[in-house]
């Protein structure tokens, strides 16, 4: 059973839902953008920027920032139109 989202949180529109979900669960396991920039090597500044897409990170800091939180990132192929 998926954990409840804390009560005031909201998606920060205009984001990519993968990086809504991220900052979601991370906010759910009540770490901070600095300890998780802390445990990735990255600073709290990084964080909130690959929150808010203020950066065009690079793959991998996704890729570590879901793995840490214990998500799968899955390609998905489409449904044909």
């Amino acid at each position: 059973m998926r954990p409840r989202t804390p009560k005031g949180y909201r998606p920060r529109p205009g984001v990519h839902p993968v990086i809504n979900r991220l900052r979601e669960a991370r906010t759910i396991s009540g770490l901070t953008q600095a300890d998780i920039g802390e445990i990735l090597g990255y600073s709290n500044q990084d964080i909130y920027k690959i929150e808010t897409e203020k950066i065009n990170t690079r793959f991998r800091a996704i890729v570590d920032y879901a793995d840490y939180l214990g998500f799968d990132l899955v390609l998905i192929p489409r449904a044909e139109k």
